[in-house]
């Protein structure tokens, strides 16, 4: 479950952080992203155990209201994040996060929004990156937290799409590797 606050609050502040060093495929494709609807299946990779956990769930972004972030299998849980709160379903109930408990939520909201419409430039201050283009259109950006707290989380993060986000690796210094690959889906309305 910590694992999935972290990405979404990963997510969260990257879209506020695009909009000056992203080309324009990458950085439509990820707008797309977080205010659409999509299934995905999380491989996380333990190093020097062999062992692989697969997790799927359905996530759903909301511009303006927030991110719902569901895990289907093997265990059912959620955490969703609105603009005043993160909720936490899981086997042992609900739990709610307030804004006030939260110190940089509201920050990550608020940067959230400013991505998605067009403004934002604090990507350069957060992340080194690297982005390759292909003639096909797929893209990747390969990158490197410059903030030592986040660098505890993950060394480094490979998105990768064309005209939809498709997948996200973050690697963590020789511990993990968690990879997921993203199926958007059509929303019922």
């Amino acid at each position: 479950m910590k694992r999935a606050v972290l990405i979404l609050a990963f997510f969260a502040l990257i879209r506020s952080s695009f909009a000056s060093v992203i080309p324009q495929p990458c950085l439509k494709a990820l707008q797309r992203a977080l205010s659409s609807s999509a299934e995905w299946t999380m491989q996380r990779s333990i190093a020097d155990t062999g062992r692989v956990f697969v997790s799927t769930g359905v996530v759903d972004c909301v511009a303006g209201k927030g991110i719902d972030w569901k895990v289907l299998y093997p265990f059912e849980s959620s955490v969703s994040m609105t603009t005043n709160k993160m909720v936490f379903c899981d086997e042992e109930g609900t739990r709610v996060k307030k804004l006030s408990e939260l110190p940089h939520y509201a920050r990550i909201c608020s940067l959230a929004d400013d991505f998605l419409s067009g403004k934002g430039d604090t990507f350069k201050e957060v992340f080194d990156c690297e982005v390759r283009m292909s003639q096909d259109g797929r893209w990747s950006i390969l990158m490197s937290p410059r903030i030592q707290a986040m660098r505890r989380l993950f060394d480094s993060i490979v998105l990768e799409g064309s005209d939809r986000l498709s997948s996200a690796v973050f690697l963590a210094s020789r511990v993990s590797k968690t990879t997921i690959h993203f199926k958007e889906i059509v929303r019922e309305k």
